[in-house]
């Protein structure tokens, strides 16, 4: 692993003028330095170096090494940058970084310039990478939005600034400023804004890789997944960590440890007690005697109800022995003891069995020493006698005689019916004297009707005749409409059979346009199909188009002679068409070479000879 370089020149802009083993995953980050060190007083115009520091968590962290620009030379706040990356994982330690800041502040402050040969084989060095999962810096990342925190360093100060780097750098309380400053103490410079870091620095804390003789897998939460812990890794001090182990069938056990100094590997390791089996509650099958399936069930797992759809089990409650109790309406309470967990675990229920005690008195004369005690088991919790043909009287049975009983029942039911019979009898009668008799205001308040005379028969039947022949006519606009609306070929002897298309075939196969045109005038106007011929009847006449023509040997119809049925679509198309003298010699031909099948009207025609249409 290298170290990388870039150097930036700030003075009327910005401007990169030289780079080593530059990458652009952390190159986008080395970004104009003028608004950091504004805010350190008396730097401007000093010549003076300062450290700044940029951590990059995975991508690792970026030191610039900031030189002032001379006095009297340059803008304000003008310098040079040198931006230095050192790689997460690369094992290099404080007092080798300081050599290299040391070297790269000598050539910014040469008097020629930087010596590129100088710069290149010191960034040519290769350094060893640490064999761990994640280093320190991965857990540590600046925030933008924050401040900048600065400290002293050198003489009077708490550090040296090769305390401060190398292993030092991953501090978790630098997560919240967006870069930290170094600044030699002895250059008495300090910044007018930002927060003075007073925390102590702390080295990182290694966790070795934590293994399980019981089947667990370690992985580590982070926050949007969970990584498998297959190495050893750093972590910044006083960092909380959570490590989650898992595996097949058990719950997950999560560990959160914080990497102080009282941290021990031993704080993740897993007791006996932790180890908890998943127990769904479908896999406890519940069924009674015949397999059938029973939903709703109570299921107690160690007196404990299972009142969710998971349940976790140690792994010593399963070795001593798992009970489960089952209760359902209408059966027997049922237990189990399993010592393992599986998906499939059958427990059928037995019918609960009821009971009823009777007792039948002894009978005098022979010689029994006490009462007979009956005892009868049910499946199902009946509140009735049932013994047939005995009755309960306060704990005794009593047999009784089911012919006497069948006598009464006999007798009862002649009864109801003759009862019935007086009640209809009654109700009838009472209608009718209803029915001949009214109420008035005067004396006597209830009269006889009069018998109607004829001419009010004859005034009643005629009301009747009329309502019924009204009707009749509605149902029979309703009948034709809907005959229109649904058959696309149109029988005659179908329309003959209404009045209000009594004369329309006639109308249409005359090529009678003018009534076909008066047609929106009747109650047929608004019958899609009525509206089309009403259209085409007066297209046609509009347009003086004669429809006649080409039908000559049909003497001017539309259909032959023999042709009952009219296709309504084809006489639309055939109305509203121009026709000429040559197209009769055509039509004719026409008629003689087409086969019969291809003749729609005709063919149609054929299937309703001998059968009227109508609906």
């Amino acid at each position: 692993m290298k170290l990388g370089l870039i150097i930036k020149l700030t003075s009327n802009g910005e401007q990169e003028f030289f780079a080593v083993n530059k990458q652009e995953e952390w190159a986008k980050f080395a970004t104009d330095s003028r608004s950091i060190i504004k805010d350190l007083n008396g730097f401007d115009g000093s010549g003076k170096s300062a450290i700044i520091v940029k951590i990059l968590g995975n991508l690792g962290y970026l030191l610039g090494v900031v030189k002032a620009r001379p006095e009297g030379s340059g803008r304000l706040n003008d310098n040079t940058t040198a931006w230095i990356h050192v790689p997460t994982n690369m094992q290099i330690s404080g007092s080798e970084l300081c050599s290299v800041i040391s070297c790269i502040d000598e050539q910014l402050s040469a008097a020629l310039g930087i010596n590129p040969a100088i710069i290149e084989e010191l960034f040519s060095k290769e350094y060893s990478e640490k064999d761990v999962q994640y280093s320190a810096l991965s857990f540590v990342r600046n925030n933008p939005d924050g401040c900048i925190g600065w400290c002293t360093y050198g003489k009077g100060a708490d550090y040296q600034l090769y305390e401060l780097l190398g292993d030092s750098i991953a501090q978790i309380h630098y997560k919240k400023y967006k870069c930290i400053c170094f600044v030699d103490n002895a250059s008495g410079l300090f910044f007018d804004a930002g927060e003075k870091i007073k925390q102590n620095v702390s080295q990182a804390i290694k966790i070795d890789v934590p293994i399980d003789n019981n089947g667990f897998t370690p992985f580590i939460k982070s926050t949007n997944q969970n990584i498998p812990f297959n190495k050893d890794i750093e972590v910044p001090y006083n960092t909380t960590l959570s490590i989650i182990w898992k595996k097949e069938g058990f719950r997950d056990i999560v560990k959160e440890v914080k990497a102080d100094r009282n941290f021990s590997n031993k704080l993740l390791a897993i007791q006996e007690s932790e180890r908890q089996l998943i127990f769904k509650r479908s896999w406890i099958k519940v069924t009674n005697c015949k397999y059938k399936e029973l939903d709703n069930s109570e299921i107690y797992v160690n007196e404990t109800l299972f009142a969710k759809d998971v349940m976790y089990i140690t792994e010593v409650a399963l070795r001593d022995g798992l009970k489960i109790r089952v209760n359902h309406n209408g059966y027997e309470t049922t237990e189990k003891t399993i010592n393992k967990i599986s998906s499939n675990i059958q427990i059928i229920l037995d019918d609960r069995q009821y009971s009823k005690e009777y007792t039948l008195c002894k009978e005098d004369g022979k010689n029994l020493d006490s009462d007979a005690r009956i005892i009868v088991k049910m499946n199902n919790h009946y509140t009735g006698m049932p013994l047939k043909g005995y009755r309960s009287n306060n704990g005794y049975i009593i047999y009784e005689n089911n012919l006497v009983l069948k006598i009464k029942w006999f007798l009862l039911g002649i009864a109801s019916v003759f009862v019935i019979g007086f009640l209809w009898a009654g109700a009838v009668a009472l209608d009718d004297w209803i029915d001949n008799h009214k109420f008035q205001l005067g004396w006597p308040p209830i009269i006889k009707n009069e018998k109607p005379t004829e001419k009010n028969l004859s005034t009643t039947t005629t009301y009747k005749q009329e309502s019924q022949s009204i009707s009749s006519e509605d149902s029979l606009k309703v009948h034709v409409c809907n005959y229109l609306k649904s058959s696309s070929i149109w029988h005659r002897d179908t329309l003959a059979q209404y009045e209000l298309t009594k004369d329309l075939f006639d109308y249409m196969n005359t090529f009678n346009l003018e009534r076909l045109v008066e047609l929106e005038k009747t109650d047929l106007k608004d019958i899609d199909k009525i509206k089309e011929l009403v259209d085409a009847s007066r297209y046609s006449l509009e347009k003086k188009i004669d429809p006649k023509i080409g039908k000559e040997d049909r003497n001017g119809k539309y259909n032959t002679d023999t042709d009952f049925g009219i296709n309504v679509n084809n006489y639309i198309s055939w109305i509203k068409e121009q026709h000429n003298t040559t197209e009769k010699s055509s039509s004719k031909k026409a008629d003689k070479s087409t086969p019969a099948s291809q003749k729609q009207p005709a063919s149609e025609n054929k299937k309703h000879n001998n059968k009227r249409g109508g609906i």
